[in-house]
């Protein structure tokens, strides 16, 4: 699917590249896995609450940002499935990040 921004640059499917997943880029807020959930849902519901706000929702399109918002459960499994992902690769990781 081509970007409303950029309708006149091909959509990567469309170069024939059909195997290759859409690439996003994500921000995460993360906190100890102490703390408690009351104050988890504090800070999830002023996220949600940013994420929602009108003035924010304009800046971001003015940006070119499309956010979307997954709760602390929903991003747990994320990011547990990437470490799945990427153990085969955590030797060559760690030899590049060493040099």
């Amino acid at each position: 699917m081509r970007s409303p921004e950029f309708s006149d640059v091909p959509a990567i499917g469309e170069l024939g590249h059909k195997d290759l997943e859409i690439m996003t880029l994500d921000y995460w807020f993360m906190a100890p896995p102490q703390v408690p959930n009351a104050r988890l849902q504090i800070l999830e519901d002023a996220l949600m609450k940013t994420i929602n706000d009108p003035e924010f929702q304009a800046w971001a399109k003015g940006a070119g940002v499309d956010p979307s918002w997954l709760n602390s459960e929903e991003t747990t499994k994320i990011v547990l499935s990437l470490f799945e992902v990427l153990e085969p690769f955590k030797a060559d990781i760690e030899k590049y990040r060493k040099k």
